[in-house]
Formats: C-alpha cells, sequence, structure tokens
C-alpha cells in the first residue's frame, strides 16, 4: 500500500486531490490524532461544556493576568501543596488543551479557594481600582467560590479524560490503522455508558455528544481501516466486528487489489 496521511485542513484535502491525480492509486487518509482533536471541538461546543470551560477560562485569565492576584495564589498553593502549580491556557485549534486547562485548575482549586479570601486579597483586590476593576474582582471571586462551577468542571476533566488518552494514543507511530478503528469505538462505548448530569444544563448532552462521534468517525475512517481491521488477528474476537456496508467495501477493496496486475493500481480500479 502506498498512502499519504495529512491533517484534514482544507488546504491539506486540496493537496490530495492533486497527489492522488497524478498518482491515482495513493490513498489519502485523514490523521486520526487531528480527527480526534476535532471532536473535542464538537464536544465542547454545546452549552454545558461550554459553560464549564468559559469559567475554567476566565479563571485561569484573572490569576495569570493579575499580578496581585498571581502573587496570593502562589502563595496560597505553597502553603497548601508545597509548591507553586501553573495555570495553563487553551491553545486556539488545540482542543484537547481545554482538557490540559480544565487538569490544571482541579489541581490548585484548594489554594485558589484560600486566595480568594486571603486578607491581602480582599485589601488590595476587592477594595483597591476602578469600580469596574472591583467588579471584575468580585465576579471572578464568586465563580471560584461557587460549588456547581467546580462540580462542572471535575465532570469535564473525567469526561474528557479517555478522549485526551485517544488523542494521545493516536500520535504514536506504530499502532496501526486498526487501531485508529478500534480506538473510536472504544470511546463511543465509554460516552454512551458515562453517567451524564442529570440537570437542566445537561439536557441533550449525550446526544449532541454520540453525534459528534458518529460524525467524526464517518470523516475519520475509510475503506482501507475496515480493511485492516478485517485482516489483523488481534482484532477477531472483539465485541466489535464491522457492519455490512463497512465489510463490503473492504472486500470491494481487496478484490481491487487482487485483480490489479500493478497492486498499486488496486486502490485506482477501486
Amino acid at each position: 500500500m502506498v498512502a499519504i496521511v495529512t491533517d484534514t485542513e482544507n488546504k491539506m484535502q486540496a493537496m490530495w486531490a492533486l497527489l492522488q491525480k497524478k498518482y491515482p492509486w495513493m490513498l489519502a487518509i485523514p490523521c486520526a490524532a487531528h480527527c480526534l482533536d476535532l471532536l473535542f471541538g464538537d464536544i465542547c461546543k454545546h452549552p454545558y461544556m461550554a459553560s464549564a470551560l468559559d469559567f475554567c477560562s476566565s479563571s485561569t485569565h484573572y490569576c495569570r493576568a493579575t499580578s496581585m492576584a498571581n502573587a496570593i495564589l502562589n502563595r496560597s498553593q505553597l502553603s497548601e501543596y508545597g509548591k507553586t502549580v501553573q495555570l495553563q491556557h487553551p491553545g486556539d485549534t488545540r482542543w484537547q488543551s481545554q482538557l490540559i486547562e480544565t487538569k490544571a485548575l482541579l489541581k490548585t482549586q484548594c489554594a485558589m479557594e484560600k486566595a480568594v479570601v486571603d486578607a491581602v486579597f480582599k485589601s488590595e483586590c476587592l477594595s483597591g481600582g476602578t469600580a469596574k476593576q472591583r467588579a471584575a474582582v468580585l465576579k471572578a471571586c464568586t465563580a471560584a467560590q461557587n460549588q456547581t462551577n467546580r462540580d462542572n468542571i471535575a465532570f469535564v476533566d473525567e469526561f474528557l479524560q479517555p478522549l485526551g488518552v485517544a488523542h494521545d494514543v493516536g500520535q504514536r507511530n506504530g499502532r496501526g490503522l486498526g487501531a485508529a478503528r478500534r480506538a473510536l469505538f472504544t470511546l463511543h462505548e465509554h460516552l454512551v455508558a458515562f453517567s451524564y448530569p442529570p440537570t437542566i444544563e445537561g439536557t441533550g448532552l449525550p446526544q449532541h455528544v454520540l453525534r459528534a462521534v458518529e460524525k467524526r468517525r464517518k470523516y475519520t475512517l475509510r475503506p482501507i481501516h475496515s480493511l485492516v481491521y478485517l485482516l489483523e488477528a488481534r482484532y477477531v474476537n472483539k465485541k466489535e466486528q464491522l457492519a455490512a456496508d463497512e465489510l463490503s467495501a473492504a472486500i470491494d477493496l481487496l478484490r481491487s487489489m487482487a485483480r490489479a496486475h500493478d497492486i498499486k493500481m488496486g486502490p485506482k480500479e477501486h
């Protein structure tokens, strides 16, 4: 087999078309790790997830951007943990960084709660500055002490962790195309069985998540994934097997390769 694997940005897809026109026997395969990163973004667009992540980002931004608040938080961290914990900013389009940010905030949660009731914090941050600045500080303090916000962040962290693991595995070499298909199935099982929040804000989250997974599954997988999965012995007795349409596509690709005079021409014939 001859294949090229890239992310699915528009320019990359245009390059696929150019390469496959010149080398029609070449397969173009979406990067599984990139597609899982896009799945992060799809899931995080639900209002419940977006609200929790917005609280996380605003708390991180306030503590990092305000020197006095940052100094008091560092002092609270040293008292609580014996070390400082660096808060993390999420990166643009790097959706897994949302998970990294929530983990960093959870690690310093107790220290942050102590920081917002610190005497120096109250006198310097809550009492000083303009009325607009004081209002912003009060909003940040109230949010940091809100149990619902803390629970939501903990939920997001637990919920997204398996997706983060799948994303990291997808970036390693040597796993094989069958591993991408297997990872998506394992992830689907986790998301189906997960205990979703029984709240009004969480209404529709399971449906939103499962639609996103199915969308990215179709977006990522090609007949070659099904063929490799079919031929790999380690997947013979696994719970998930190929659906009828996937099996048909895999067999058609295999037949095309088998009857091609030059095996490289098999994908072109298919």
